[in-house]
């Protein structure tokens, strides 16, 4: 009898590839990569002569942006990222910035100050952002300037992606943003749906978590760093651990 590979699903929401099928191909697995969007820049709108306090970050798509833009950023700010690959992009530019434990706005919350009054706090961000960020921000005292500096368009989904998922080719599945998994789920079949619902997916935060336990998905591997590198390790991971 033929033994069928085990392979992974990813879906990355457009800036960075998922190119990690090397490391699946040389333990035997199987990793079909797919873009649900694209990234287009909307702005790189920067406070300029304006005292800046804090920045914050929550995508690296943002930060990219702006590195690519050639932005100068405030010496004197305080730098925040969430997600170990949005902190590790500032890294590259020289910028060292605080990151909670946990890749997710909320997180980042707890660990500021309960009264920012009279701050300035920019956070660029994307069009799928969760804006309750910036109410929080407020509430605490802080003035804000939040820009859209990039949004998410959507791809079309792949011909030929439908039928293995139904086939349930994939025993492992990941969702790299919120937007991603939506994007996977609409308009697929009862069929599809269930499939995927069934098998593990990995997840860099607690926002996509919720989005695929919301689209009926049963069990969720938290990563243990928000980075791809350490989504590739958990994927492998739980292919190892499923049945053979």
């Amino acid at each position: 009898m033929t033994r069928v590979r085990r392979s992974a699903l990813v879906v990355y929401s457009g800036g960075k590839p998922f190119a990690y099928e090397e490391e699946f191909e040389a333990r035997g697995f199987g990793l079909r990569a797919v873009p649900s969007h694209k990234i287009e820049i909307t702005s790189q709108a920067f406070p300029a002569g304006h005292r800046v306090d804090r920045v914050i970050f929550t995508s690296r798509n943002a930060v990219d942006i702006f590195r690519r833009g050639g932005a100068t950023f405030p010496a004197t700010a305080r730098y925040y990222a969430v997600g170990a690959s949005t902190r590790a992009a500032l890294g590259k530019m020289g910028l060292a910035a605080d990151a909670p434990e946990d890749a997710s706005a909320s997180s980042l919350l707890a660990e500021l100050p309960e009264s920012l009054a009279g701050e300035y706090v920019f956070w660029p961000h994307g069009d799928d952002a969760d804006l309750s960020l910036v109410e929080n921000l407020k509430r605490r005292g802080a003035t804000v300037f939040a820009p859209v500096v990039y949004r998410k368009v959507k791809l079309r989904f792949p011909a030929d992606l439908a039928e293995p998922i139904a086939a349930r080719a994939f025993s492992a599945f990941a969702c790299t943003s919120a937007a991603a998994a939506r994007w996977l789920f609409d308009g697929r079949s009862p069929a599809e749906r269930k499939a995927l619902g069934s098998v593990p997916a990995a997840v860099l935060g607690a926002s996509t978590a919720g989005e695929l336990k919301r689209l009926g998905v049963k069990k969720t591997v938290s990563v243990p760093d928000a980075s791809f590198d350490s989504l590739s390790a958990t994927l492998i991971k739980i292919l190892q651990r499923s049945k053979k």
